[in-house]
């Protein structure tokens, strides 16, 4: 089974940012020209998240305020007492979260249901340059 591998490249603000990424999934499963197959979608990145959910307006306001309720980013973490840093909170959420998601394709669409998307969720605290990684596999 062929594997055909694309990489996008996403600017995010940090700090919960979230962006809805199932348009460039899709293109990258067309390009492949497989027909049937999986959609391996992975984020380089360990204070980053590949989500499956819904993307509207009321769930990207509140999930900010969720992830902070998960780890909250003022409590006192031994990472960034060592690393001089703030970001021990995205990290343990990134690892709850995970940088990776799997989604089926049949006749070259993403089998997605109506309310689910594909989303790069940005946990660190600063803006970053995020690269996604999309494996293909299929016939």
């Amino acid at each position: 089974m062929p594997v055909h591998t694309h990489r996008i490249t996403i600017e995010t603000g940090g700090g919960s940012d979230m962006h809805d990424i199932s348009s460039e999934v899709q293109q990258a499963v067309q390009r492949s020209e497989c027909q049937n197959g999986l959609a391996h979608i992975f984020v380089r990145h360990t204070t980053a998240a590949i989500m499956i959910g819904e993307y509207e307006p009321g769930l990207v306001h509140d999930f900010p305020a969720q992830v902070e309720r998960l780890a909250p980013s003022d409590a006192r973490y031994r990472h960034n007492e060592l690393n001089h840093d703030d970001n021990a909170h995205s990290h343990l959420v990134g690892s709850i979260m995970g940088p990776s998601e799997t989604v089926p394709f049949t006749d070259g669409r993403l089998e997605l249901g109506t309310w689910q998307q594909i989303t790069l969720l940005e946990l660190d605290s600063h803006p970053r340059r995020r690269e996604v990684v999309i494996q293909i596999m299929g016939e």
